[in-house]
């Protein structure tokens, strides 16, 4: 709601005189009603600045043609719409969605969000061209979900649209631009398709960032909890030159949303739950204006709901390895009637089901915990968070407290979460 910022229901659409779709919305706090008319024009909508990922798409798509990008809606059949941009350095268009701040990364909705793609056309003032390889990680899979027409048909009515929108071109020069630009850029999709695609920082992919919590979660968009099953092996440092260097270390930056590790494999991982054995009620946030970041309950969360995170490690390569203290801190930052505890729980066996040792940490403090303590015969550990609390009429309790807050210029430069064995 405009007036309240509490959340709206909808009522109905319909299609108005100027033949335009018209929402209707009610405020569930005080009956207030507001229209939402689909426009697409975009000089309205630059006045308005009300809009979904249709109007973003429209907007941002004019501001490339007014900077003279060779720019390209695209609409995606299972409800998105985004932009695509020609890069003269790759020679193909480039995947950007200004509705969710994302360039170039043409898999988000696939594995990120979870889509199943079966059309995406790009279209410009000149040209129509089917995308749907360039965003589809297993084309074969796609093909078997396009059942709307037959291929050769598509193609055939695609080759006609592009005939007679080309004739629409000023000049040669366009026409022989748009052209070779859309004929190479063919060529590298059609390559993407011939087999299933490697995904280049699968972390990086994170659920649909825009829209509310609830139409999120409902279009199955949004994860606030998962069970991802990621076991950290501990594998003992082969560089290790001096006793003072751990064996093993792991570090989270929240500033920069990443993991290092002295282990090859956990170096340079993008996003916090790449590592995470499961999470529940939780997601990444970050406050653009106060350039700070953290871990919270997802946007909206009952302030009666907590937020666990768990990570598991396997220690099997560590048994028979004189190691003596493991270190473990984990930052974050309390409010008012709120609380975050924290605790490490080794096991003897791989199915994790009988408890060898249990300790409470604090939180802000680095906590030394002996080989002895943990009991000698450990062979996984987890690291359990749970945060929980905030006042009932609070709007933003879900909002704390927060793990791993680091705010950039500040503590941006210490590890929000570290994990050292020595």
């Amino acid at each position: 709601c405009e007036r309240c910022l509490t959340t709206m229901s909808f009522r109905m659409s319909y299609i108005n005189a100027e033949k335009k779709q018209v929402e209707s919305w009610i405020c569930d706090r005080d009956g207030f009603e507001f229209t939402f008319v689909r426009h697409n024009e975009p000089a309205i909508l630059l006045r308005t600045r009300t809009g979904r990922c249709g109007e973003w798409a429209m907007c941002f798509f004019v501001i490339l043609r007014a900077l003279d990008y060779h720019a390209r809606i695209v609409h995606d059949s299972a409800d998105h719409v985004w932009t695509e941009v020609w890069s003269e350095t790759k020679k193909q268009f480039i995947h950007v969605d200004p509705c969710e701040n994302t360039v170039d990364s043409p898999l988000l909705y696939e594995t990120g969000w979870g889509k199943k793609l079966e059309y995406c056309f790009a279209m410009s003032q000149y040209e129509v061209q089917d995308v749907t390889k360039r965003y589809s990680i297993d084309y074969a899979a796609t093909l078997r979900r396009r059942t709307r027409f037959q291929e050769s048909s598509l193609i055939h009515c695609l080759n006609q649209m592009n005939q007679k929108l080309l004739a629409l071109a000023p000049s040669d020069r366009i026409r022989d631009l748009v052209s070779e630009r859309r004929r190479r850029d063919m060529e590298v999709i059609d390559q993407l398709a011939k087999s299933p695609r490697q995904i280049p920082d699968k972390c990086q992919l994170a659920g649909r960032k825009t829209g509310s919590v609830q139409w999120r979660i409902s279009r199955g968009e949004y994860q606030i909890s998962a069970k991802k099953g990621t076991v950290v092996k501990i594998k003992p440092n082969d560089s290790k030159k001096e006793d003072s260097e751990p064996i093993f270390a792991l570090y989270y930056n929240c500033d920069k949303n990443a993991y290092q590790s002295t282990a090859n494999e956990y170096r340079n991982l993008s996003n916090w739950s790449c590592l995470v054995y499961e999470y529940e009620n939780l997601d990444f946030k970050y406050e653009r204006d106060w350039k700070t970041s953290y871990v919270a309950r997802y946007e909206c969360c009952p302030h009666n709901h907590a937020g666990r995170v768990r990570w598991r490690f396997d220690l099997n390569d560590l048994v028979d390895l004189d190691w003596h203290t493991v270190e473990i801190l984990v930052t974050g930052k309390l409010y008012p009637d709120t609380s975050i505890s924290i605790t490490i729980t080794g096991y003897k066996s791989e199915d994790c089901s009988n408890a060898s040792s249990n300790k409470e940490l604090s939180l802000n403090q680095l906590a030394k915990i002996t080989r002895a303590e943990l009991s000698p015969e450990t062979k996984y550990m987890d690291i359990l968070v749970v945060m929980s609390g905030g006042f009932e009429d609070d709007g933003v309790a879900w909002q704390k407290p927060q793990l791993f807050r680091q705010t950039r210029g500040q503590n941006a430069d210490q590890p929000a979460l570290s994990l050292k064995f020595y």
